[in-house]
């Protein structure tokens, strides 16, 4: 979920602080229909985005990945204004509060708890996927078997 390239780059001469988005970044839609993709990303490299993109950067006290996952947990469509062309701005984000425990090797064990259960949902849904394939050919299969009088 962190990014770390694109297909497309800035000038360095037109980039300026005010643009970019710093290594560690929280980021996500905030307007139009794409807030309801409830896409998040970190980010792994300073980017620049465009104006439909909203970044979140965590204070020295918070890891940037215990941020990131906090994030995870909110639905983007719950915190955006729900007018007809949704919107998310730093009133919507004032309200959210997060409690996290002050020692950074205890931050940084919840973010590698938080990693190892993410890896294994991936994998679990990665073997539902699979299993889902699997009775979906036996179905066609037996479908097929049954109308062609081979059953």
């Amino acid at each position: 979920n962190g990014i770390v390239t694109s297909s497309r780059f800035v000038d360095q001469t037109a980039k300026t602080a005010a643009a970019t988005f710093p290594v560690g970044t929280t980021i996500f839609p905030k307007r139009g229909g794409a807030i309801a993709t409830n896409k998040k990303r970190i980010t792994k490299v300073p980017i620049c985005a465009d104006l439909n993109v909203m970044g979140v950067s965590a204070s020295a006290a918070l890891l940037p990945d215990l941020l990131f996952y906090y994030f995870l947990g909110i639905d983007l469509r719950d915190i955006s204004n729900g007018s007809s062309i949704p919107q998310i701005n730093n009133y919507s984000l004032e309200p959210l509060t997060i409690s996290f425990p002050e020692a950074r090797a205890e931050q940084q064990s919840l973010v590698d708890r938080l990693m190892k259960l993410s890896g294994a949902v991936d994998e679990a849904c990665a073997i539902r996927e699979s299993k889902v394939a699997a009775i979906t050919d036996l179905r066609e299969s037996l479908l097929q078997r049954a109308f062609s009088g081979q059953l």
